[in-house]
């Protein structure tokens, strides 16, 4: 008899330094779990997915002046469309707990939970100017940013504030 245990490794600490690692945990999760429809084009190095429902989209592709993941919803009744994008070195990790929370089954809450809470519990800290929260080590930063109608979040990964220092970056609509 066989015993299957899932085991949490992390080859890398922090995972926010773990660098772009294999799309597939992603793309094939997506594809063959949970139905999502690919579009392929054996000449063009991109993989596209669609959700079964038809409401999302997500874009791998190589792009040297851009992100490389880009997800994008559909508005569905009273919850707005919105999107997100990740750049190449972005851990998939990272990019999975955002396809997991996607595709997995919805759970009511009364009120939405802080979403910063479980970086304060990992002992992140205000930013620099009280905005957003920094990484204990001080190389990854997370924010949220309001104004007016704007409402996205950013988050970043660098050995320094010099752009040459950045490691990955990703953006979240509202």
């Amino acid at each position: 008899m066989s015993v299957t245990e899932n085991v949490d490794v992390a080859l890398v600490a922090p995972r926010y330094l773990a660098g772009g690692g294999d799309p597939t945990w992603i793309t094939a999760a997506l594809h063959r779990a949970c139905d999502w429809s690919a579009q392929s084009n054996w000449l063009v190095p991109r993989v596209l997915l669609t959700s079964p429902d038809r409401n999302a989209v997500l874009h791998l592709g190589p792009d040297p002046d851009g992100p490389w993941w880009v997800l994008q919803h559909a508005p569905v009744g009273e919850q707005r469309a919105w999107s997100v994008s990740f750049g190449a070195r972005t851990p998939v990790e990272i990019i999975a707990g955002l396809t997991d929370a996607l595709t997995g089954p919805a759970t009511a809450q009364a009120s939405a939970p802080d979403p910063y809470e479980p970086l304060r519990q990992a002992g992140w800290r205000e930013g620099h100017d009280d905005e957003g929260l920094t990484s204990p080590d001080g190389l990854a930063h997370v924010e949220h940013f309001t104004h007016g109608p704007t409402d996205c979040w950013f988050a970043r990964t660098a050995v320094s504030e010099d752009p040459e220092g950045l490691i990955w970056r990703a953006y979240l609509s509202g």
